[in-house]
């Protein structure tokens, strides 16, 4: 350990009387700084990418849900159509309230798809500038 601490000095030593060393090093500690700061730039803009890619998975999976529900309120209308019910003013009544439903369904979907969509394209955004930070 010793020794290389007495190489190290002696080198140290050296690039003190060469004047010469001083702009090399000096260019090389510069790269060395902008080389870890486009490193640090592009692992962020992964994270980045995944984090909207798991927000985007997100969105779409609650876009899926919507839609079930809403296919199993059209089931149950249609169910209901195809029985004989007697208390027709309540079967009216039922019915609205699940065409209301459906019709509930459907604009949350269009927002949730909206977001979904929004964070996909954020997505190949943070992708482009990930690669162009790895390229760098």
């Amino acid at each position: 350990m010793s020794e290389e601490l007495h190489e190290l000095h002696e080198h140290a030593e050296e690039a003190h009387h060469d004047p010469g060393l001083a702009p090399v090093t000096i260019t090389m500690a510069i790269l060395a700084v902008l080389v870890a700061a486009v490193s640090l730039l592009g692992h962020r803009a992964h994270t980045e990418e995944l984090l909207n890619q798991s927000r985007a998975s997100d969105h779409w999976a609650e876009y899926q849900a919507k839609n079930i529900r809403r296919h199993t309120y059209e089931l149950f209308l249609d169910l209901m159509s195809t029985m004989d019910l007697k208390d027709s003013a309540q079967v009216v009544k039922v019915k609205e309230k699940y065409s209301h439903e459906i019709e509930r369904y459907d604009d949350q979907k269009q927002e949730i798809q909206s977001e979904a969509r929004k964070y996909e394209k954020e997505v190949a955004l943070e992708q482009r500038k990930a690669d162009r930070f790895d390229l760098g």
